[in-house]
């Protein structure tokens, strides 16, 4: 009896096998693979996305849920927003005025800028309140559109505070302080830059003063740099200008850097003026120590002095001044503290202290 019942579930499975398993297996077989796929399985419930499994200490795949990202998002203030707003309001005018002159729209990184400081000087007998802008737009796409030349460019430039017509007694003065008086006007005009001749570089302006009456000026600079060794360099000047209705001149200054160590420098400025009109001959002498104070400040002690030779060859004046300078908020907002004290022929060379206290504000690219 148990052989009979032995004989007939061979028989069965045999059945099963062919009737049913094999044919099942054949078709599965042929079925095309996106049956399979991870889509099939999101219809019935949506898989996490692959970056949320992670293997766990038995190498076998677990899921984990991503966590949120909490990091607190910070609005900009005012004073960001305002400033952001200027830039893109500069280079936006920078770029349609690049691509009117040039006609060329190709994107290219120039050094325009715009510089606004403010500030205050402390004298003995009060204070005065100073304040200057200084723009230059690189209209870096004519490059290739000015002919003869192939390195020439172009700009475009305004100073409230230019240097010529002052001495250079006042030239350190003001370079420090800021525009002390009325009288030297604004200028603004175009500037080309020349290609390099024998080391010489060369820029050539044509602009207009603003006084009374309106002047228009011309300017040559030219301008060589040597390096005499890894720690030794040297810079040499030469400036001539010429006013239609205001004086003419021109101005040398021989400028010497030494690497001391990795935070101080030294360099000397030896400067000559003469005034064509006036028929005067002025020098100086500057000497300065920069040091590198911290990742955002930045110092330069320096002593110098003034000499002329109207009426006589004399001294006019000597000074001692530290310029400090702190990055107060990015690479756009800065402090200046700067005391000196200056020491006067026409004041007996009797001390003269003051202290500037400047903000400087840069917009540029």
């Amino acid at each position: 009896m148990v052989a009979i019942f032995r004989m007939l579930g061979v028989r069965l499975l045999r059945y099963l096998w062919v009737r049913v398993s094999l044919p099942a297996l054949l078709c599965f077989s042929f079925l095309p693979s996106a049956v399979f796929s991870e889509e099939a399985y999101k219809e019935e419930g949506d898989w996490p996305d692959i970056e949320s499994w992670q293997a766990g200490e038995d190498n076998r795949l677990v899921y984990q849920s991503l966590d949120e990202d909490n990091t607190p998002v910070f609005q900009k203030h005012w004073i960001e927003k305002s400033r952001d707003s200027i830039t893109n309001s500069w280079k936006y005018f920078n770029n349609v005025v690049d691509s009117y002159v040039s006609q060329d729209d190709q994107n290219l990184i120039n050094d325009s800028y715009l510089r606004l400081r403010l500030g205050n000087t402390f004298f003995r007998d009060g204070s005065k309140s100073t304040f200057d802008i200084k723009v230059k737009a690189d209209l870096a796409r004519t490059t290739n559109k000015l002919g003869l030349w192939a390195d020439n460019t172009l700009n475009v430039f305004l100073d409230t505070d230019p240097d010529d017509q002052k001495s250079l007694q006042q030239q350190s003065f003001d370079r420090t302080f800021g525009k002390q008086d009325n009288n030297n006007g604004a200028t603004a005009g175009i500037s080309l830059g020349l290609a390099e001749f024998r080391r010489w570089s060369t820029d050539f302006d044509v602009g207009v003063k603003s006084g009374s009456p309106v002047d228009v000026f011309t300017r040559v600079k030219f301008v060589r740099f040597y390096e005499v060794s890894n720690k030794w360099k040297a810079t040499w000047r030469h400036k001539l200008y010429a006013f239609y209705d205001r004086d003419s001149g021109y101005q040398s200054d021989f400028k010497i850097y030494r690497k001391i160590s990795e935070k101080w420098n030294y360099s000397n400025t030896t400067e000559v003026k003469w005034n064509h009109d006036e028929k005067n001959l002025g020098y100086a002498n500057i000497s300065a120590f920069h040091q590198v104070v911290s990742s955002h400040s930045y110092a330069v002690w320096s002593f110098g002095g003034f000499y002329e030779d109207y009426p006589a060859h004399h001294l006019s004046s000597y000074f001692f001044e530290i310029n400090y300078t702190r990055r107060l908020y990015e690479d756009w907002f800065f402090v200046q503290l700067v005391p000196r004290v200056d020491y006067f022929h026409v004041n007996d060379f009797g001390s003269t202290p003051s202290f500037l206290l400047r903000f400087e504000v840069l917009f540029s690219n």
